[in-house]
């Protein structure tokens, strides 16, 4: 919810789903109530206009060796829209006849829907004194996947991917 002008405003709308044993929230689904926006920005007089909206996802939960609840999997959606419209004109400032002018007429409007997946393959807690004594790498080595590989995952424990992961090519 937030708070405006003494009226409480709702985005969102969600169902939980509990663990009957012990009342821990194992789903969480979330959708955006139409015509409300993550964020908009709209300035037409400059020609530029975005707006992000119609955010949803889920969020699963499983228990940890500990007893406690944490993240295992997120899925999120988001829709976005972008538009510019500008026109850039070039003078040149001398004082000779032939002068060089040359103008830009900029438009491009776009619709993005972005999906953000996140699979968490372990969770455990840190004292302080852990969590101080982590030095963050300058470099790291970043595997870059140009199809999906199910031989990646085989030391895991993980849900299936979904059809969308497993389709994943990138044509090289």
């Amino acid at each position: 919810r937030h708070y405006k002008n003494n009226i409480y405003t709702t985005k969102f709308k969600g169902k939980l789903y509990i663990n009957e044993e012990d009342f821990a929230v194992i789903k969480f689904d979330f959708n955006m109530l139409k015509n409300k926006n993550v964020s908009n920005v709209n300035l037409k007089m400059f020609g530029v206009n975005t707006r992000k909206y119609n955010r949803n996802g889920s969020v699963f939960f499983t228990e940890t060796k500990t007893g406690k609840y944490a993240p295992k999997y997120i899925k999120e959606t988001t829709d976005s829209y972008q538009y510019i419209d500008m026109t850039l004109t070039f003078k040149e400032t001398s004082e000779e006849k032939n002068k060089l002018k040359f103008k830009i007429n900029m438009l491009n409007e776009s619709e993005i829907i972005t999906t953000n997946e996140y699979l968490f393959l372990g969770a455990n807690g840190l004292s302080e004194s852990q969590y101080d004594a982590v030095v963050e790498k300058e470099d790291y080595k970043l595997e870059l996947l140009k199809k999906y590989d199910n031989a990646l995952w085989k030391k895991y424990n993980i849900i299936a991917p979904t059809q969308s992961i497993v389709n994943y090519d990138t044509g090289e």
